[in-house]
Order: structure tokens, then C-alpha cells, then sequence
């Protein structure tokens, strides 16, 4: 529940409407691949991942929203929820290239787009 909250709130609200945002974390919070996870006590680590994962992109997030400067604090705050998302499961340490993804596209503004050279 609390995945699907900050999903909600904060994830999806950073790119899409809020009317969107809302579609967006009502199909995650009831799409049936999320039933195992929850079901096995062995699934407690997705779901405890997951929630280090969106905390890790939304302090990110925090910590690069202002353009000149990084907020250190929210920066080593994202280090650790890295770490807890990384312990909790393997899969935890690909939100540092969701957050490099993220940088470079969103922040940058860097695009795929190549131009032929003539």
C-alpha cells in the first residue's frame, strides 16, 4: 500500500497529471503480478525493495531539484536507500542507472536524436 502511495504522490506526479498519475498507481497497485510478492513471506523482500527503490529516485529527485546546486543532504540520503534497496534484493542497485537515466534525460536535457553529418 504504501508503494502504491508513494508511486502516486510523488513518482508519477513528476511526469504525467495528476489524473494520469492516478491511472498509473491504481494499475500498479492492483495489476496480478504484485499478488505473488505479496502472498509468499519470501516476496517481503520486493516489496521492501521496491519501497527503498521509489525512496531512492524520490530523494534523488530532491536532491538535484534545484539546477545550480546538488542538496548533499538529500544526496547521501539517496545512498543509503540505494544500499537498504540493494540489501533488501539484488535488483535494488538498478535504480542508480534509473537515476543516471534520469539525470542525463530529464535534467540535461540530452536527447537519442542523431543528425546524419554531410
Amino acid at each position: 500500500m504504501f508503494n502504491s502511495l508513494i508511486f502516486f504522490q510523488r513518482t508519477c506526479s513528476l511526469f504525467v497529471s495528476e489524473g494520469t498519475a492516478f491511472l498509473a498507481a491504481l494499475l500498479f497497485a492492483i495489476h496480478p503480478l504484485h499478488t505473488e510478492a505479496v502472498t509468499g513471506v519470501v516476496g517481503r523482500a520486493e516489496i521492501l525493495s521496491s519501497f527503498f527503490y521509489l525512496l531512492t529516485f524520490l530523494s534523488y529527485t530532491s536532491a538535484t531539484s534545484k539546477r545550480s546546486t546538488t542538496d548533499w543532504f538529500w544526496f547521501s540520503i539517496s545512498l543509503v536507500l540505494v544500499a537498504l534497496a540493494t540489501f533488501s534484493k539484488e535488483q535494488g542497485i538498478t535504480v542508480v542507472g534509473l537515476c543516471c537515466t534520469y539525470d542525463l534525460f530529464i535534467l540535461q536535457k540530452a536527447s537519442l536524436y542523431f543528425s546524419a553529418v554531410t
